[in-house]
Parts: C-alpha cells; structure tokens; sequence
C-alpha cells in the first residue's frame, strides 16, 4: 500500500508532501506494539531530492490498532506514534538536515502518514 507521507519541519515552519518511492517494515510484537522502520524519497516544492528514514513506535488499545489497521478514523490521543527521524539529501541548501536528528509524533489515516517532526538541539 503506498500512502501520502506528509512531514512538517517545525524548526524552519514549512511542510512537505512527498507522494512516491517508499517501503516500510512493521512487526507486531506479542503485546500488539508495532515496531515501524520506514524508507521514502521525495522532491521538494523546490525539485531537491530527500531520502527520509524513520524508525518507531506506534502502541495503543488493541481495539484502536484493530482500528487503525482497518483504516478507520482514530483519535491521534488514543495510541502512540513517534518516530526518529535521518534524512538524506544530495541538495547543498539542505545540507543541515543531514547533520541532524529528528523526533517526530506520527498520526496514521487510512491512507496517510502525518509527521509533525522537531530537530533534536
């Protein structure tokens, strides 16, 4: 399933969809948490190319997994959702990104992924 990845970079208030090139691994431990590795590319508004890397969490009620692996609607406060951050990129202006570590809090729809992501200091 490909889904809408959109990941907003708190510390410069800008955001960005990226619609294509993505993989993720989930495994489902016994007590129902999802471990998540995820890897997608992406251009920018601009035509820069970023490689983004995530590795996370995702926890909740079985009830509300149940739920989201439905695709139903789901409150983002009923489960937990974070997620690290790395990115890539061969693009001279963002260079920066490379040299940080981002936290980010993921909310999933049915078929989207929201990550609202802050730079580690």
């Amino acid at each position: 399933m490909s889904y809408l990845h959109s990941f907003s970079l708190l510390d410069k208030r800008r955001e960005w969809v990226f619609r294509w090139g993505e993989a993720d691994w989930q495994v489902i431990r016994a007590d129902g948490t999802i471990e998540i590795g995820t890897r997608f590319s992406a251009r920018t508004p601009a035509g820069e190319y970023v490689h983004f890397r995530t590795s996370g969490i995702r926890s909740g009620p079985p009830e509300v997994l149940d739920a989201l692996l439905r695709g139903e609607p789901v409150d983002a406060s009923a489960y937990y959702f974070r997620v690290a951050v790395y990115l890539e990129t061969s693009a001279p202006r963002l260079a920066a990104l490379e040299r940080s570590i981002f936290v980010a809090s993921a909310i999933r729809g049915a078929d989207s992924v929201r990550y609202t992501a802050y730079r580690v200091t």
